[in-house]
C-alpha cells in the first residue's frame, strides 16, 4: 500500500497550478508588497521623525517607542499567526494583511498625539505578524519547488525595498505635503495588494487549526534563538550607525545615506545568496558564514574614525551583505522541508523571534552605550550577540547534519 501523501504534498495538489508567466510575476509584485508595506513603519519612523516631532511637539526619542509598540505586537502575534492563516485560508488572511497596513497608515495620517499615533502604529504589528506565513504559504502553494528559493528571496527584499522608499521617497513627499500625506500615499498600494492577492490566492481554506500554540520542535527552537539574535543586532546596528556616523563628522543627509548604502546591499544580498544557499543540504551551515561575516563587519564599523570614515561605509555594506540575507535564508529553510514543522506555524515563531529582537535591539544597545558614555560598549555588545547566534546556528547545522545523514540510506 503506497504512503498517504503528507500535508505538505495535499497542500500541493494538482488542483493549485502552480503560477505561471504574468501570473508569477503578479506572485512576485504581491509578495514584494507584502513584505514591504508592513517595514515601513520602522524605516518611516527614522525618515520622517523629525517631521512628525515638529508637528506634534514630542521629542525625537520618543518615537523609537512607536517601533517597540508595532513590533512588541507583532512578536506576540506572530504566536499565533501560523493558526491563523490556517484557519482563515489565505484570500482571507491577505485581506485582512493588507486592509490592517492601509488603517494603520490611514490613521497614522490622522494622528494628533503620541498616544493616538502609537495606537495606529501598533495596527501595523498584525500585518508584521502575517507577513511570512501568508507569503510563505503562497509561494508553496503556487511556484515550483525548483523556483522557491528565489522566490523567497525576492519577497525577503520587500524589507529593504521598504527601507530604500522610505529613505529616498517619503522624505521628498513629506517635505512639500506634510508627513501626514506621506502616510496617506501609501493605503492605495496597500488596497492594491489586497485585491491582487484576491486573485492569486487559493480560494480554499488551507486546513481547520486551532488557534493554539504549539510546542516548536528542536531545530525550531535553534533557529528561532538564533533569528532573535539577528533581529537585535539589526535593529541595534540601523538605528546606531547613522548617530555613529555624525558623531565622527557626518553631516545629517550623509549619515541618512549609510541607510540607503544598508538598503541596496541588503537586498542584494537577499535576492542573491537565497538561492545560493538554497542548493546546500545543510542551510544552517550558510548562515553561520553571515554570521562570521558580520562579526567582521561590526569590527570594522568600530574601527571608523574622522580620518577613516571607509572604515564606516565598508562595515555598513557588511551587514547589509550578510546577515540581512539570514532572514531570507531562515525563511527558505522553512519552506524547503518539513524539519520545522508546518510551514506557516514555523513561518510565525521564526518571525516572532526576530520581532522580538528587532523591538528591543535598538532600545538595549542605547541604554548600554548612554550608560558607559560611549558606542565602544555596544559595539562589544552586539559582537557578544552575534557570536551566541553563530553557536545557536552551528548547534542547529550539527542536528541537520546528523539528520539528513540518518536520511540517506532510506532514499
Amino acid at each position: 500500500m503506497p504512503p498517504s501523501p503528507s500535508p505538505s504534498a495535499r497542500a500541493e495538489s494538482p488542483a493549485i497550478r502552480p503560477a505561471e508567466g504574468l501570473a508569477k510575476s503578479a506572485t512576485g509584485a504581491v509578495l514584494l508588497l507584502a513584505m514591504a508595506l508592513p517595514m515601513l513603519i520602522l524605516y518611516a519612523t527614522g525618515s520622517l521623525g523629525a517631521y512628525v516631532s515638529a508637528d506634534l511637539g514630542v521629542a525625537a526619542e520618543s518615537l523609537g517607542y512607536l517601533v517597540l509598540a508595532s513590533f512588541g505586537l507583532a512578536a506576540l502575534l506572530s504566536l499565533f499567526a501560523g493558526s491563523i492563516v490556517d484557519r482563515l485560508g489565505l484570500r482571507i488572511s491577505f485581506a485582512l494583511h493588507f486592509c490592517a497596513v492601509a488603517l494603520s497608515f490611514l490613521l497614522i495620517s490622522r494622528a494628533d498625539s503620541l498616544p493616538l499615533l502609537a495606537a495606529s502604529v501598533a495596527i501595523c504589528g498584525l500585518s508584521q505578524a502575517t507577513a511570512n506565513p501568508v507569503t510563505n504559504q503562497l509561494i508553496a502553494l503556487r511556484i515550483p519547488p525548483a523556483k522557491r528559493a528565489g522566490m523567497v528571496g525576492l519577497k525577503q527584499s520587500g524589507v529593504q525595498l521598504a527601507a530604500l522608499f522610505a529613505g529616498l521617497v517619503l522624505p521628498v513627499i513629506a517635505a512639500g505635503w506634510g508627513w501626514r500625506t506621506a502616510f496617506l500615499s501609501l493605503v492605495p498600494a496597500a488596497l492594491l495588494g489586497a485585491l491582487a492577492a484576491a486573485a492569486l490566492a487559493p480560494p480554499r481554506v488551507a486546513r481547520r487549526a486551532r488557534l493554539s500554540l504549539a510546542p516548536p520542535n528542536r531545530p525550531l527552537v535553534l533557529l528561532m534563538l538564533a533569528q532573535g539574535c539577528i533581529g537585535a543586532v539589526l535593529s541595534a546596528y540601523v538605528t546606531a550607525v547613522p548617530a555613529f556616523g555624525i558623531s565622527l563628522g557626518l553631516g545629517p543627509r550623509e549619515a541618512a545615506q549609510l541607510v540607503t548604502l544598508f538598503g541596496v546591499t541588503g537586498m542584494l544580498s537577499r535576492i542573491a545568496l537565497t538561492p545560493i544557499a538554497a542548493r546546500f543540504d545543510n542551510q544552517a551551515l550558510c548562515l553561520l558564514v553571515l554570521v562570521a561575516i558580520a562579526i567582521a563587519a561590526v569590527c570594522v564599523t568600530a574601527s571608523a574614525t574622522a580620518d577613516h570614515l571607509w572604515f564606516l561605509y565598508t562595515g555598513v555594506a557588511g551587514i547589509g551583505l550578510s546577515i540581512v540575507a539570514s532572514n531570507a535564508i531562515a525563511m527558505g529553510m522553512l519552506v524547503k522541508g518539513p524539519e520545522f514543522g508546518p510551514v506557516t506555524q514555523a513561518s510565525g515563531m521564526v518571525s516572532a523571534a526576530f520581532f522580538s529582537g528587532l523591538a528591543c535591539g535598538s532600545l538595549l544597545f542605547g541604554q548600554l552605550a548612554a550608560s558607559t558614555g560611549g558606542y565602544r560598549s555596544g559595539w562589544i555588545g552586539l559582537l557578544a550577540v552575534l557570536m551566541l547566534s553563530g553557536m545557536l546556528c552551528g548547534l542547529l547545522a550539527d542536528y541537520l547534519r546528523r539528520n539528513l545523514s540518518e536520511e540517506a540510506p532510506q532514499q
